[in-house]
């Protein structure tokens, strides 16, 4: 069972959702598309200080440059050649 509501947490709630529902009233397509249109002026604006990753970074690179071991990793490579039977002169 829910127990009741104590009159401030009542009157709290009463406020969050007026609070809420007035945010709603204010989200309209109209807003929206101001909205985005600011955010796209934004963009456009620092478009000269973007640095331009496709030049600077390349996604993969057949592992040219690629990263070192981790510990973790390491780890696990060590304790599976500990655990494994011996391969020397399997090669």
């Amino acid at each position: 069972m829910k127990s009741e509501d104590s009159p401030q947490v009542a009157r709290a709630r009463m406020k969050l959702m007026k609070q809420v529902e007035q945010q709603k009233k204010q989200i309209t397509p109209e807003r929206l598309e101001e909205v985005v249109g600011q955010i796209q002026q934004w963009i456009n604006r620092q478009g000269g200080e973007r640095i331009p990753l496709k030049e600077r970074v390349a996604l993969f690179d057949q592992n040219q440059h690629s990263a070192e071991t981790s510990r973790a990793v390491q780890g696990v490579r060590k304790s599976l050649d500990l655990g494994s039977p011996s391969t020397e002169g399997n090669e």
